[in-house]
């Protein structure tokens, strides 16, 4: 009887620690909605925290002005900066996102330990997290903003 208390006990330690790496394994959302940096006319890009060392930001890129970088973890740039981007680039970056089909909205909801990102135009909210399952397009505009954040930002 004492062997069966043990593999109870047992057992019930591993459910216990496997729950504890599940919970820690969620990605972290820790980020939250632009506020006042967002207008109808502006591309709002998001990625958000995951359990690693994932970059965590914010770029608003408006159809005429500055766009607006706003660096939370893990990024060469905390804080909130102000970028000057050239005009053919913020209009090959429009081109791109108008084509996008807006059918889907939310893709991989469920993965983990990858960071959730996030496209908002208007009342539009493109939300993804791996590149399963994810429109050709839809990855080459994510990969064009961030080129475009490594570009103007980081390596200003």
């Amino acid at each position: 009887m004492a062997i069966h208390y043990k593999i109870t006990k047992y057992n019930s330690l591993l459910i216990l620690g496997l729950i504890f790496v599940l919970i820690g394994c969620k990605s972290n959302n820790s980020y939250s909605e632009p506020h006042s940096t967002t207008d109808n006319n502006s591309i709002t890009f998001i990625t958000g925290e995951c359990f690693g060392a994932c970059p965590a930001y914010k770029f608003v890129l408006p159809i005429k002005g500055n766009a607006i970088f706003i660096g939370e973890k893990n990024v060469k740039i905390i804080g909130h900066s102000t970028v000057a981007i050239s005009q053919k680039k913020v209009t090959g970056i429009y081109d791109k996102f108008l084509e996008l089909d807006f059918k889907t909205k939310t893709y991989n909801p469920n993965l983990r330990d990858l960071p959730q990102k996030k496209l908002i135009y208007r009342n539009d909210t493109i939300s993804i997290k791996g590149t399963k399952n994810i429109p050709k397009e839809l990855i080459f505009l994510i990969k064009e903003i961030e080129n475009t954040v490594n570009e103007y930002v980081f390596n200003k």
